[in-house]
């Protein structure tokens, strides 16, 4: 019997960006696709999530509810904080994408560099790494005003600026830690290091992969 997996996201990037690995590596799996593009305006503008973001969030959770589903994902790590409250109201595995990711920056470093193009989602990846080990050093890096660039069509001048920013912060730290999933694309511009860059989206499919699979 086929699994389901449904996937809250915040953005159409990483609608785009999980499919080609949730096509790959669950082949068995029917994946289902919840989108609203107004959350991340909403908290970035407000500088916190708020009580209609909450509200937006938990109707996505009842709706991917309504369809039995296996598992649940978040794919928005500027949400992510969010999890308990979905695990509230549903009784079957609900993930960051985030986590295997920190989870593995803990592991092989100490002080972890944290990069993201949103503010938004700083505070929740800190938070993250600090729930699995209070004692990690983390210095963080908003990279600001490249997220245009790619709804212009620009993505060789968003990943030309990203990866050239990843890579100073690399010298400064054990780990680098890409905050948002839609950060993943510029790694194939590091040359040096490639395993002390981490990113969640390849990290996050394989673990509900395995989740899916004990189950």
């Amino acid at each position: 019997m086929k699994k389901i997996l449904c996937i809250i996201h915040t953005t159409q990037v990483t609608v785009n960006s999980l499919k080609p690995l949730t096509m790959d590596l669950l082949k068995d799996t029917t994946v289902y696709n919840f989108l609203d593009d107004s959350i991340l305006p909403e908290i970035n503008a407000a500088g916190e999530i708020t009580s209609n973001v909450k509200d937006r969030f938990l109707n996505m959770v009842r709706s991917c509810k309504n369809l039995n589903p296996n598992a649940i994902l978040i794919a928005c790590s500027s949400i992510g904080g969010l999890k308990k409250l979905a695990q509230n109201i549903v009784d079957i595995p609900v993930i960051r994408i985030d986590e295997p990711m920190a989870k593995s920056a803990v592991e092989e470093g100490k002080i972890i560099g944290v990069c993201a193009t949103l503010k938004s989602t700083l505070m929740p990846t800190k938070e993250l790494l600090y729930e699995i080990n209070k004692d990690v050093i983390i210095k963080e890096l908003l990279i600001e005003n490249v997220n245009d660039l790619l709804s212009q069509g620009k993505e060789d001048e968003y990943d030309a600026k990203v990866s050239s920013k990843i890579i100073d912060l690399k010298k400064e730290v054990d780990i680098v830690l890409l905050a948002q999933a839609s950060m993943a694309r510029v790694l194939y511009k590091v040359k040096e290091d490639k395993e002390k860059y981490k990113s969640s989206p390849l990290m996050g499919i394989k673990y509900v992969k395995a989740l899916l699979e004990d189950e």
